[in-house]
């Protein structure tokens, strides 16, 4: 039923992943990760329903949880023989491979090269925990096994997820909605799950509008660091500054996160300024970035438009000083925050 692997293998999509479940069965190990960890679930559930049968979960799927899980309890579980059936899963949550050094690496990667073939074991990453590939531990699983990139969905295909789960809700939403839920809200399909179901619930007709978004709909932090500097190119700093106590009085995210999503936003703003003086395009834009979706990018190009760009240099290099200040001089980092605010506002320069 499984199926071992000895070559290595470079990260795999989740469609091709799938479909190689689906015909060949599950093989010996996996590493699972990425942003997206709806689709993370989604294939550790169809390995569960291929690895495990009805009725034998108690005993033939086994969890450790948690970044301390003990190499011998990995070992027990992997040669745990099946109880009445022919298969078990032993799934491995979070479990922190940059800990994992030496003569712990070296137990592990003894473990994984003799998995039975009755089972089948499964490294699950949570988006959180960002993997270090230079590590012996992470490099030992790529190379006995199979690791799958979760990538977030491209443009057209969460656009339309999204569209399917309002129908499910009795609701219909359009292309600019579904693109300001993106941006408020993220691209991570679990994430949006629960804000989709409040603004389902409280738009009052069939048709999803984007003020019943904004209403509702919770902003990832960079989301509000685009707000703050879109009141800044437009000289409205105390707009700008009014979203910035809003946040801190929230304190649904700490100043640090906070400077990260500005100090992203700058940087990103930045590269806009340079794509549209230099005539890179927008190709090149989402790829210095990361930006996913076309009409991000095209947010930031217009957002570039209303500075210069030493401005933007200097608020990168701002941003910068900021974070150097929170780690290493003790101020408050509320305080730090707000006065990096007063420091982009003074700038003032604009294209």
């Amino acid at each position: 039923m499984a199926k071992g692997s000895k070559k290595t293998k470079e990260a795999d999509g989740y469609r091709q992943a799938r479909a190689d479940l689906a015909e060949k069965g599950p093989e010996r190990l996996y590493l699972l990760y990425g942003e997206e960890d709806y689709l993370l679930e989604d294939f550790l559930e169809r390995l569960r329903q291929r690895c495990v049968e009805p009725g034998t979960e108690e005993f033939n799927h086994r969890v450790l949880r948690g970044p301390a899980v003990e190499l011998s309890r990995l070992e027990e579980a992997v040669n745990a023989l099946p109880f009445f059936a022919e298969h078990s899963l032993v799934e491995i949550r979070d479990f922190d491979f940059n800990k994992c050094q030496d003569a712990a690496a070296e137990r592990l990667k003894a473990i994984l090269a003799d998995i039975p073939a009755s089972c089948t074991v499964a490294f699950a990453v949570s988006p959180e925990y960002e993997l270090d590939g230079r590590r012996a531990a992470v490099k030992t699983v790529k190379k006995l096994g199979r690791s799958v990139y979760f990538a977030p969905q491209e443009d057209d295909v969460l656009r339309k997820w999204i569209v399917r789960r309002f129908a499910a809700l009795g609701k219909t939403v359009g292309r600019r909605e579904t693109e300001h839920l993106i941006f408020l809200s993220g691209q991570r399909m679990n994430a949006l799950i629960p804000e989709i179901e409040k603004v389902a619930h409280y738009a009052a007709g069939e048709a999803v509008t984007l003020s019943d978004i904004d209403a509702v709909a919770h902003h990832i932090p960079e989301a509000d660091a685009f707000r703050m500097t879109d009141a800044l190119g437009r000289r409205d700093y105390e707009a700008g500054a009014a979203i910035l106590q809003e946040l801190l009085q929230m304190r649904t995210e700490p100043p640090v996160k906070l400077l990260a999503a500005i100090g992203g936003q700058m940087r990103n703003l930045y590269a806009a300024r340079l794509a549209r003086e230099e005539g890179l395009g927008k190709r090149w834009l989402m790829e210095v970035t990361g930006t996913r979706f076309d009409f991000l990018a095209d947010k930031l190009l217009q957002g570039a438009a209303a500075f210069d760009r030493e401005t933007l240099e200097k608020a990168v290099r701002a941003c910068a000083a900021c974070d150097h200040a929170m780690k290493s001089t003790g101020v408050d980092d509320t305080a730090l925050l707000c006065q990096l605010y007063g420091e982009l506002a003074a700038e003032g320069g604009h294209g």
